[in-house]
């Protein structure tokens, strides 16, 4: 039990430290970024900065590799972390998904939400559909403030054997100035969700 909220902070700090590193706020500019080390590209609303971060499970470290843009008030990111055919063998997948899940969910203090299933479209052709989880909540930062979470996680298995785990989310503040964001703000939110594409 220790061991679990050891690992828990360590994820939430993730998202902490990226919110901290990727200072101001931008006008949106949309590009498609690629990341050809960890098999992605995704579409920022600026130029993405990158960071990594050691997660320890189980007595493994891993090491996820965070990019990520600010605009409008919102952290868009995207936590990637790239396994070995002999690690992604030994380590539990579903423990290294739930301890994500965990760690996102607790940014904002949320327990136990419920997922989506939806499909993440990969890059090249021939393009195909592959299955992701999806989570959208509401809640107070350790900051003091409302915002609103939406986030994504995907496993990709490489043919030869490696393993990609990718964290794709959105952090927006949700009021600022006791003043509700715009409802456009959801469009970009699906723009950066769909336009994220591994390879």
């Amino acid at each position: 039990m220790q061991i679990r909220k050891i690992l828990l902070s360590k994820a939430l700090g993730c998202l902490v430290i990226a919110t901290l590193l990727f200072g101001c706020s931008p006008t949106f500019d949309w590009r498609i970024v690629r990341s050809d080390d960890l098999y992605f590209e995704a579409m920022y609303p600026a130029k993405p900065s990158r960071a990594e971060k050691v997660l320890e499970l189980d007595g493994k470290q891993l090491v996820m590799t965070m990019e990520a843009a600010r605009a409008a008030d919102a952290l868009y990111a995207v936590g990637a972390i790239s396994l070995s055919s002999t690690d992604a063998t030994a380590i539990n997948m579903s423990l290294l998904m739930k301890f994500l899940e965990n760690g996102m969910l607790s940014n904002l203090g949320a327990r136990n939400a419920t997922p989506e299933n939806v499909t993440v479209r990969t890059a090249g052709q021939p393009s195909y559909e592959m299955p992701a989880r999806h989570w959208q909540v509401s809640g107070v930062g350790p900051d003091g403030i409302q915002r609103v979470l939406k986030f994504r996680l995907i496993q990709r298995q490489l043919s030869d054997g490696r393993m990609m785990v990718y964290q794709v989310g959105v952090l927006q503040t949700e009021t600022k100035d006791g003043l509700k964001k715009p409802e456009w703000l959801n469009e970009q939110h699906q723009t950066f969700l769909n336009g994220f594409r591994p390879y």
